[in-house]
């Protein structure tokens, strides 16, 4: 995990928690996407150059970077039922999440940096369509279509297993792979 950027002190966070009130950027990126529903061990949510310490029913919002200690496992349920699990030592952003069913939208974009993740996708795509959840690894991309799926990134190895659901497609540069449940390659 990365290191904290400590805690600023109780008037110092007062002066900038009276800031951040009036500060229409910081409402704008403050739109939440989930929420903690299962931690074991430790966990963390970087936010604007500070880590957060996670636990149950905590908060997730887009862009937040959540990671994972070398016991920690997390679970986070987004706005549409989607789950997200991450082992021991992972690190994703959440670079969009938004959920939106009267008005027919949603997306989801998620990037993953190291570790294990299982993904159970939601409704998002109801709303969104077939290309509405992506996740990005430095190795490929990830195409959601209704799935229960694996994945495992280590430095710049890539493993994806589908456990049920539709397909998940797999992009890099040397091109695109289906998978079907049952199905996962090794990058």
């Amino acid at each position: 995990m990365r290191k904290s950027w400590g805690k600023p002190t109780i008037i110092a966070g007062g002066i900038m928690a009276g800031l951040a009130a009036f500060d229409p950027v910081s409402a704008q990126e403050a739109i939440r996407a989930g929420g903690v529903t299962a931690l074991t061990g430790s966990a963390v949510a970087v936010r604007t150059n500070a880590e957060d310490d996670l636990a149950l029913n905590d908060p997730i919002f887009k862009n937040d970077i959540l990671e994972t200690g070398a016991g920690g496992k997390l679970r986070v349920t987004f706005s549409d039922d989607t789950q997200l699990t991450l082992g021991p030592d992972a690190e994703v952003i959440i670079d969009e999440f938004v959920y939106a069913p009267e008005k027919k939208s949603g997306n989801a974009a998620l990037r993953f940096a190291a570790g294990t993740a299982r993904v159970i996708a939601g409704a998002i795509e109801d709303n969104g369509g077939a290309a509405a959840f992506s996740i990005r690894t430095p190795v490929a991309t990830i195409g959601i279509r209704g799935t229960d799926f694996f994945v495992e990134l280590e430095g710049d190895h890539l493993q994806v297993a589908l456990f049920s659901g539709y397909e998940v497609t797999v992009t890099n540069a040397a091109g695109t792979t289906v998978l079907r449940p049952g199905e996962g390659p090794s990058l």
